[in-house]
């Protein structure tokens, strides 16, 4: 994400930032400072999916908490956690990514997931959700997992993009529209820096930071100045921009250049794209405000950035205070999260957002209903609210 220059450590899914060390699972590690993405092993860090929450420490300790209905808490159960509850076989985990109703990691470069298997795709489970981490079926070790809708891609340590899943819209990138059980080479023989699965899409940059998208286009989600015509194979995102971080959500995509611009395209339902309108958007554009960001996440509805100095700001739906503004008020530009905390990581869900403070605190806000909040109280949070059981983050 954003350069060496501006002193960004990349540790997880959810971006950490400022001068906080990254360590590697199972020992200390030097962080990643770099004025463009390199493809390394990570620590683990905050993600969430639709209804649920997961994080993990330095160590790869994961856990989970909230909806719980297909597995996605990976503890053995489908029963709703109000707290943080460990995955089963407690595997180290060096990455984690949710989206939707499954979570995804990697244990030694394998890939792992646990809850929704779209197409049965985790050979060890071919016949229902799993309820605990399930091995995908490769050879492949990745750096880098990010996990879509019905689909998860892999970034592998050389920058290959590996896919599988559904491929109903052409998200796995491979020139088709053949589901995929096990991991398919996405964008033929291009390599990849950084990659992002969204709802059903996927984008990555290449070494020079130029954008690459493909998968569905309904929205106009990647960024090729035309709308309904997808792609299965990577299409390049309109314009000039050199981005060094990208975040592919529901039907849009947003990014960050190597100055902290935040540029955003695709659907702009309730100002999700942060330009003061809710006109849909084919191609980058600016979000609203001279602000530059560290990092930058688009969740379902709304997205949310830090600055360098851990300030956090959302804008989109904010039905359920998911902006964190304390209204339930939609913003169709950059919204201060109130309260004052200085955070690291942060991680949009669909109607709920965590994010972790400097000590590894995680503070969530938005929809709990269902307890993704991570607190044993249900209803609606507009602030930021401390998880419950006090869990930290590496």
């Amino acid at each position: 994400m954003p350069s060496g220059l501006r002193k960004l450590v990349v540790c997880c899914v959810a971006v950490v930032v400022g001068p906080h060390a990254c360590t590697q699972a199972g020992g200390a590690g030097p962080a990643l400072e770099t004025a463009r993405p390199r493809v390394e092993p990570a620590a683990s860090g905050l993600t969430a999916g639709f209804d649920h929450t997961c994080g993990a420490s330095a160590a790869g300790e994961a856990r989970c908490w909230g909806s719980n209905d297909l597995g996605e808490l990976g503890d053995g159960t489908d029963s709703l956690r109000a707290a943080p509850v460990r995955p089963a076989g407690a595997l180290p985990l060096q990455w984690l990514d949710a989206s939707h109703n499954r979570t995804c990691g990697l244990a030694d470069g394998a890939p792992v997931c646990w809850g929704r298997n779209p197409l049965r795709v985790l050979s060890d489970s071919a016949d229902a959700d799993p309820l605990e981490p399930r091995t995908v079926e490769t050879d492949v070790r990745f750096a880098r997992v990010s996990v879509g809708a019905d689909h998860a891609c892999g970034l592998s340590a050389e920058g290959e993009a590996w896919c599988w899943g559904s491929n109903r819209v052409g998200e796995l990138g491979d020139g088709t529209n053949t589901d995929r059980r096990v991991p398919v080479r996405a964008g033929g023989e291009r390599s990849f820096a950084w990659l992002s699965s969204g709802f059903d899409h996927t984008c990555a940059l290449d070494g020079g930071g130029r954008a690459w998208c493909w998968g569905s286009n309904d929205f106009g989600e990647l960024g090729s100045d035309a709308r309904e015509q997808g792609s299965s194979e990577p299409v390049a995102v309109r314009g000039d921009h050199e981005f060094e971080a990208i975040s592919a959500g529901l039907n849009r995509t947003c990014a960050l250049t190597d100055d902290g611009e935040a540029y955003c395209w695709g659907s702009n339902t309730h100002g999700a794209l942060g330009d003061g309108t809710d006109s849909l958007r084919t191609m980058p554009v600016r979000v609203s405000g001279e602000r530059t960001f560290a990092s930058i996440e688009a969740g379902y509805y709304h997205t949310c950035a830090l600055t360098e100095q851990g300030e956090a700001y959302c804008w989109g739906f904010n039905g359920f205070g998911q902006v964190g503004d304390g209204t339930a008020q939609s913003r169709s530009q950059p919204t201060l999260v109130e309260g004052g905390t200085r955070f690291r990581a942060i991680t949009a869900g669909a109607y709920h957002t965590c994010a972790a403070a400097t000590a590894g605190e995680i503070f969530c806000w938005g929809r709990d209903p269902l307890a993704p909040l991570g607190t044993a109280a249900a209803g609606r949070r507009t602030t930021p609210t401390r998880v419950a059981e006090g869990f930290i983050i590496g």
